[in-house]
């Protein structure tokens, strides 16, 4: 959809309601990357599952989400993060993603501010970064996303109140499924 390459993803899906679809990051350093999809709460005939994404820890088999590998191939791996979206609603037609930025909250202010080195003043210019980037996907395409895919946006971190997507809005979450 975006024009970009991806890398090649291992599908892996585990006992613990999560799907898992790993790969490599070959930037400036070899980094293995997992995109999950873990459900987080039941509505109706509907599962929702949170997308999250981020190196991951071999040693733990945990997924960093908070890391900034810097590794050069950003749009690359953007890339295939949203090429496991279909993959998902191939094996989970009829359930829900939801995206929220693990760098939203006050906690990740805190963290950034702690080793900062932008010297921000009054708010940190690393908050919501990463909900930004699907936000500017979803905004430059919503015409062809909204072919297949019906597309909600929150102002609130919590997932309780969606209203129907608008490009430019500065939404905490998006949530997405698949046109039957």
């Amino acid at each position: 959809m975006n024009g970009i390459a991806s890398y090649t993803t291992t599908n892996a899906d585990d006992e613990a309601g999560k799907r898992k679809f790993f790969f490599e990051s070959t930037g400036k350093a070899s980094i293995i990357k997992v995109v999950e999809y873990t459900a987080i709460q039941q509505a109706g005939r509907r599962v929702i599952y949170n997308l999250g994404f981020g190196d991951y820890d071999e040693a733990t088999g945990q997924v960093t989400d908070s890391a900034n590998s810097n590794n050069g191939d950003m749009r690359r791996v953007f890339s295939t993060v949203l090429s496991t979206v279909p993959l998902f609603f191939a094996g989970n037609p009829y359930d829900v993603i939801v995206v929220q930025g693990s760098d939203s909250d006050e906690s990740a202010a805190a963290a950034c501010w702690a080793t900062c080195r932008k010297n921000c003043v009054g708010h940190c210019k690393n908050i919501d970064r990463r909900i930004k980037t699907y936000r500017y996907f979803v905004d430059k395409h919503l015409a062809a996303l909204s072919r297949e895919y019906v597309i909600f946006g929150s102002y609130r971190e919590d997932i309780d109140e969606f209203v129907q997507y608008v490009v430019g809005e500065d939404y905490a979450a998006i949530l997405v499924y698949k046109k039957n």
